[in-house]
């Protein structure tokens, strides 16, 4: 294993481990069938096509993180395993629809390596970028480390020693590990550090976008393409060329910040799940998936870190799945449900609306943030707001009100997929509800107002 790595990797964080804990897994053929922020979602390992094999790989890399297992270990680990299952050397592919039969690597020693090295360091660097963001206020500025020899990648080495803002847009497509098997890191730094060591933050940044060099990838079974095939990079004033700029360009697919990807955001988890399982076992597949500890763990950490900053920034994360009775409540009333992912905003815990319900004293707090995916699996109450069409989820509140979490259901996003989303929470009277039930304005669904 890489010296570099090791030292890293000496002591696990416990944030890397949340990272990795809390992605799930997703079956690929091609490796560009998932890019950027998706791999922070699901854990993938390409053209492998069954799931007992992809959980034996992620077993394996959740061990190797959380015990310190080395590179021999996890080949030693996991090639009996494979070589049993028939994954491993040169296999054939039949293609189940055309019936034609293609030759692929499926494990090999080079691939495990490949596995352990990339899913190992982005693990712990999404950790450190979880650390960074908690310390900002004491140290704002983060400086890009590679490893110089003859291994490196010149872009990479480019990058070496640059400074940047923790909050420069820069840093979320250029943040390590940019590629596969990239052994760079990053340390963030204070003012009085920057001062110390006679270091300059960059802050003429550029963002760029072109179309990959080379022929666009293709799925040679069907003559598939990426639906998106573009690189992001920046660019910074050329030090030995004034006037001119020095371009830096993650490799394809890696231009994302996997610290700053939330694996919990996974809007289109509902659709998969209701379309693989009966219904009642969807629901609770969802609920355990929305209440595991990992996930609510990282949730908490997600809090915190809003809630250190300064205002908005497009933070968002998954904090629940609607119920069957809500989204029947919701058909009956002729509204669509998109996909039955509850996304919050970070903007509700720190934008202008959240400001305005601390001033005027109706404001949750961030404990209380924190249990809103636990309390929304069990609602005191769920209300239909007769004259806006959208759910109120009615939680306990520590001072004897009720959290009113509305949700907007098919809410239209120009980034995302359609969604139902948290279109605010504050606290309220029970006495405000009842009263709304009582004069029309409410509907009750499910549960009961005390």
């Amino acid at each position: 294993m890489d010296a570099t790595l090791s030292a890293l990797f000496q002591l696990p964080p416990e944030q890397a481990i949340r990272y990795l804990e809390a992605k799930g897994v997703k079956l690929t053929w091609n490796w560009w069938e998932m890019q950027r922020e998706q791999h922070a979602k699901a854990f993938t390992v390409a053209k492998v096509a069954r799931l007992d094999i992809l959980q034996d790989i992620r077993a394996a890399v959740e061990t190797a993180l959380k015990e310190g297992r080395t590179e021999r270990w996890f080949r030693k680990e996991l090639e009996d395993t494979l070589k049993k299952k028939g994954w491993w050397g040169k296999q054939v592919h039949v293609d189940p629809v055309t019936g034609e039969a293609q030759l692929y690597q499926a494990g090999s020693v080079r691939r495990l390596q490949t596995i352990y090295r990339t899913n190992l360091q982005t693990a712990y660097m999404a950790g450190r970028q979880k650390q960074f963001d908690a310390e900002a206020d004491r140290a704002p500025f983060v400086q890009y480390l590679a490893v110089r020899d003859s291994r490196t990648r010149p872009a990479h080495a480019a990058l070496h020693g640059q400074v940047f803002r923790l909050d420069d847009p820069a840093w979320s497509l250029i943040a390590p590990p940019n590629g596969f098997n990239c052994r760079c890191r990053a340390r963030n730094l204070s003012q009085r550090e920057l001062d110390a060591r006679g270091l300059k933050v960059q802050n003429d940044t550029q963002l760029h976008e072109r179309e990959p060099s080379g022929r666009r990838p293709a799925d040679p079974r069907t003559g598939e393409t990426p639906a998106e095939w573009h690189q992001r990079g920046v660019s910074i004033p050329d030090p030995l060329n004034p006037g001119e700029r020095t371009y830096l360009w993650p490799d394809t697919g890696w231009d994302y910040n996997p610290g700053r990807s939330a694996p919990w955001g996974d809007i289109d988890l509902w659709d998969r799940v209701r379309q693989a399982l009966p219904a009642d076992l969807a629901t609770q597949t969802l609920r355990e998936h929305a209440l595991h500890p990992a996930r609510l763990a990282a949730f908490d950490d997600w809090v915190e870190r809003v809630m250190g900053q300064s205002g908005a920034r497009g933070l968002e994360w998954v904090i629940g799945y609607l119920a069957q009775a809500d989204i029947e409540h919701l058909i009956g009333q002729g509204i669509q449900v998109a996909n039955g992912a509850v996304v919050l905003e970070d903007r509700l815990l720190v934008g202008p609306k959240a400001k305005r319900h601390e001033s005027a004293g109706n404001a949750l707090t961030p404990d209380e943030w924190k249990q809103v995916p636990r309390q929304m699996a069990e609602p005191d109450a769920v209300l239909y707001d007769t004259a806006n069409g959208t759910l109120l989820y009615v939680l306990p509140s520590p001072d004897g009100r009720k959290a009113k979490i509305v949700v907007e259901a098919s809410r239209i996003e120009k980034k995302t997929p359609a969604h139902e989303s948290v279109r605010t929470a504050f606290k309220v009277s029970l006495a405000a509800l009842t009263g709304g039930v009582s004069g029309g304005a409410y509907k009750l669904i499910r549960g009961e107002l005390k």
